[in-house]
């Protein structure tokens, strides 16, 4: 017996023809599938920093969640200081990288063989390399005062490589610590 009452429901967001029929052209599904992903990505970062917002870390700190420092952070395990000396760290340790023309770091300003302007080259090089010096100094400070005992520059090299392990933690604080001590008395005698 016949249906009766109406047909099927028509499916939405697909192209068709123009008699009406579906189109099996892939272009479009590839193009209509790519756009929902980008919408769902888009999504998903928009919620995951409105909970990185709620958890207290700030907004300028909190598009950096991906690290591995960001992720200490979120489990506690760094204290909100400790947070901000690791990614003030990572930041002194590229500039000093693309100051010392390391190949593999990334670039900061443009050098003179760029087309950038010589002297303020010349001047970023000569602070980044002054910066990374009194940090490094800062730390050696500290590990010297806590003896053999510790292995503070194996914890911040665990750091750069993302790789850190649960027996480097507490050492991984200590050379924090000492990172935000040099930041705080930079940031003093620079104001």
């Amino acid at each position: 017996m016949a249906r009766r009452g109406g047909h099927k429901k028509r499916r939405q967001n697909v192209n068709r023809e123009p008699n009406g029929r579906l189109s099996r052209r892939k272009e479009y599904q590839r193009n209509l599938r790519n756009q929902e992903r980008e919408e769902t990505e888009r999504e998903a970062m928009e919620t995951a920093m409105a909970a990185r917002l709620r958890a207290g870390i700030p907004q300028n700190l909190a598009q950096s969640v991906g690290t591995i420092e960001a992720a200490l952070f979120a489990s506690n395990a760094l204290s909100r200081d400790q947070y901000e000396a690791a990614v003030f760290y990572n930041t002194v340790r590229i500039k000093y990288l693309s100051a010392i023309d390391e190949p593999h770091a990334p670039r900061e300003p443009r050098g003179p063989s760029q087309g950038g302007d010589e002297e303020a080259f010349e001047r970023f090089c000569a602070g980044a390399i002054q910066q990374w010096e009194g940090m490094r100094n800062q730390v050696m400070d500290s590990q010297s005062l806590l003896g053999n005992t510790a292995n503070l520059f194996g914890a911040l090299d665990s750091l750069e490589r993302g790789q850190i392990l649960e027996h480097q933690l507490g050492d991984l604080r200590c050379a924090l610590n000492a990172v935000h001590k040099f930041r705080i008395n930079s940031t003093k005698r620079a104001a």
